[in-house]
């Protein structure tokens, strides 16, 4: 009896499971570039996010920079009137001294997006070096230096209405405490150290305004090259 020989199409069989292992790759990659697609969309919406908080800082700034600058003029008139006690207008004195330490206007920034985007890993995904290395600086360099300043200008504010204008100015009555001309000259002096401690705060935060613009049109830009 003749036996049956199989010939079995090697060549066919060959191409077919190099068509099953291609099909696999290619769905794997491109399951991976969407899964990298889907994490870039993320981090650009986590990132316009970041940039509507900016955009927040920025109008507080204005609002706190015209505070501080109003603040400014306030010391140089107390300062004059201070030079010339026989001089002072007492109501005029008296509103400055309220305006000056009742309410100090600094900055905290915001920061609640910049640090969802680090918990989350999105940074990564923004393929963005130079523009995440400006936000780092912004967040982690200029805002706590910025918050920094602020609380101790707070601090100074306090110290120096505590332990010098309540001693020598009375709020109710409009008037000096003393009638020693060397009081006068002490409580100005005060007055010109935080002035000066004013005037370091107000250009401050004019510098941390240039580089917050700086950043937000680098934002600006990769939202518009990615969107």
């Amino acid at each position: 009896m003749k036996q049956l020989e199989w010939k079995l199409p090697w060549r066919k069989l060959l191409v077919e499971s190099l068509v099953v292992v291609a099909s696999v790759y290619v769905a794997i990659v491109l399951e991976g570039a969407s899964e990298a697609r889907g994490r870039r969309v993320d981090a650009l919406h986590a990132l316009m996010s970041l940039r509507a908080e900016l955009a927040l800082d920025r109008t507080d700034l204005d609002v706190i920079l015209a505070a501080q600058k109003d603040r400014d003029i306030r010391h140089r008139r107390l300062e004059r009137w201070l030079g010339d006690v026989s001089a002072m207008p007492s109501d005029s004195v008296t509103a400055d001294f309220r305006a000056l330490f009742s309410v100090n206007r600094t900055m905290f920034p915001r920061n609640s997006s910049w640090t969802t985007m680090i918990a989350s890993g999105q940074l990564s995904d923004l393929d963005d070096p130079i523009l995440i290395a400006r936000l780092a600086n912004l967040y982690e360099n200029l805002n706590v230096r910025l918050e920094y300043n602020g609380a101790l200008y707070d601090d100074w504010v306090a110290d120096v209405a505590r332990s010098a204008v309540s001693d020598s100015w009375d709020l109710v009555e409009g008037q000096l405490l003393v009638s020693d001309g060397d009081e006068a000259h002490r409580l100005r002096s005060r007055l010109f150290g935080l002035h000066d401690l004013a005037q370091g705060f107000i250009g401050l935060l004019e510098d941390w305004g240039v580089q917050l613009d700086a950043v937000i049109a680098d934002v600006d830009r990769y939202i518009e090259r990615e969107g």
